[in-house]
């Protein structure tokens, strides 16, 4: 049995959990696709925009799916390395991080991001596997100086919240179970968002925290 309805309804129940950071220096960042959803909720709740953190996995030469990193505009984060060679990995963070840059100018538009440094940072995502997205995610807002750093998503397995919990200021979370299996599992609805999908949740946001 799962144990989110969606994702909608894992917004509004850490939205309660997470109460206490949502103060009015609070910077919303949320990890696309799945975490802009979580931030919208939040978002409009408070009236308050939100800005992205691109990362992505690097994929094993031989078992694409299996992650052996991850990479951000600024950072990286390798967790295998034996088997994998020093020339694919460049390649791969070069290909990576140029993709990731493209995409965020079209997400983020004509908006311009916020100010991280000395403000609470709230990282978000629909749901946290192996952790390695979320630790390069942390490592590279980490880097803005906040004076806070939270990571928030409504499911996460143990080996990724132990992971966490050593470089994030807080992890807020409402499930962490074990056998973990995969995010998509423990939602009964688990749609796929479009890239004119989150762009359009991120242009809501905006427009409302102005208004």
């Amino acid at each position: 049995m799962a144990l989110l309805q969606n994702r909608a309804e894992a917004a509004e129940r850490l939205l309660i959990m997470m109460a206490e950071y949502l103060t009015n220096d609070v910077i919303l960042l949320a990890i696309p696709r799945g975490g802009v959803p979580i931030a919208h909720v939040i978002a409009k709740t408070i009236a308050k925009p939100i800005d992205i953190v691109m990362v992505k996995k690097i994929g094993h030469p031989m078992y694409p799916e299996y992650a052996i990193g991850s990479v951000s505009p600024d950072t990286e984060f390798i967790q295998i390395r034996e088997g994998v060679s020093e020339k694919y990995l460049k390649g791969q963070i070069e290909t990576i991080r140029k993709k990731l840059l493209e995409k965020y100018g079209y997400f983020i538009g004509d908006h311009r991001p916020q100010t991280i440094q000395n403000k609470t940072a709230v990282i978000l995502d629909d749901g946290i596997a192996t952790g390695n997205s979320m630790l390069a995610a942390v490592r590279f807002v980490r880097a803005e100086q906040p004076a806070h750093l939270v990571v928030a998503a409504p499911i996460i397995s143990l080996d990724a919240l132990q992971k966490l919990q050593k470089e994030a200021d807080e992890v807020v979370y409402l499930y962490a179970p074990d056998p973990f299996l995969s995010v998509g599992r423990h939602y009964e609805e688990f749609q796929q968002l479009t890239d004119q999908e989150v762009k359009l949740l991120l242009n809501d946001a905006y427009n409302h925290a102005k208004r």
